[in-house]
């Protein structure tokens, strides 16, 4: 039941945030080089100030946190998700990237 909670309010915020347009960004190839289970500190140091803390969700132990990451091109945008402790990249989505 934590896990569709935590999901549902995930999905919510991604919704939300679809509609993100820049012109600068991270790119495709950055994107395809991040792996699950990266630390927090390898993917920041790949996406860097691109990203944006976005939602944070907390239930007894259980925590996970959104960013959103801007890419370059017109709506590119990519999702990641950080949970456990420490935190690692536990799952990343995008939309346009180039």
């Amino acid at each position: 039941m934590r896990i569709k909670v935590i999901v549902a309010l995930i999905l919510c915020s991604l919704l939300l945030l679809s509609g993100c347009i820049n012109s600068d960004g991270i790119s495709l190839s950055d994107y395809n080089s991040l792996r699950t289970g990266m630390s927090y500190s390898e993917v920041m140091s790949i996406v860097g100030d691109y990203a944006t803390r976005t939602s944070e969700i907390g239930i007894g132990q259980s925590r996970a946190i959104t960013y959103t990451v801007q890419g370059s091109g017109f709506l590119a945008v990519a999702y990641l998700v950080f949970s456990g402790s420490p935190l690692k990249l536990f799952s990343k989505s995008q939309a346009n990237l180039s």
